[in-house]
């Protein structure tokens, strides 16, 4: 899944930044919306399926000045309502956030080409959902708590992509 996209690439789009970066969170909040959709027709259809949503959201958690226009965080879209707990989907890597390591949690850095003296960007787009019945510790399909992880940021890993990879275990029970 990639939710494209956001960024600012030519003189062009710096020039017309605020109209190019709203009509994107515009397609990224659309394109959220359309997978949340299909996540609650999974869960209302097959409520004991465990569901697995990942990829490069494009989106970090919270909402920038362009999602506060819009009223919506594409993420939280995503994750759920918290007028339908039951079908809140839990965000693997969150944990990382509470173990003082927020400045290492992010998934792909990149130049700021309006602010271009401050270094690199770096941004949380990668994301791994995951629904609640994979959080059961008698599920025969579990995640295993607290395992979501960034892959180490090394030149290899810089080289096989411009994000960090995510990922996270699970334990299959008889």
């Amino acid at each position: 899944m990639a939710t494209k996209s956001k960024g600012v690439f030519s003189i062009n789009d710096i020039i017309n930044h605020q109209y190019l970066a709203l009509a994107n969170r515009k397609k990224i909040l659309a394109q959220s919306k359309k997978i949340r959709s299909r996540v609650n027709q999974l869960m209302d259809e097959k409520p004991d399926l465990p569901l697995i949503v990942m990829g490069d959201f494009n989106d970090e958690p919270g909402m920038d000045s362009y999602e506060k226009m819009l009223g919506a965080s594409s993420i939280e879209t995503v994750m759920g309502s918290v007028f339908e707990p039951d079908k809140i989907l839990h965000n693997t890597i969150w944990h990382l956030s509470k173990k003082n390591r927020n400045k290492d949690l992010w998934t792909t850095e990149y130049p700021d080409l309006i602010v271009q003296n401050f270094g690199l960007h770096k941004a949380w787009l990668d994301h791994i959902f995951i629904s609640q019945n994979l959080l059961n510790e008698s599920a025969k399909f579990q995640y295993v708590m607290n395992s979501g992880n960034i892959i180490l940021k090394d030149v290899n890993a810089k080289r096989a992509s411009d994000h960090y990879a995510v990922y996270c275990k699970f334990e299959v029970s008889n």
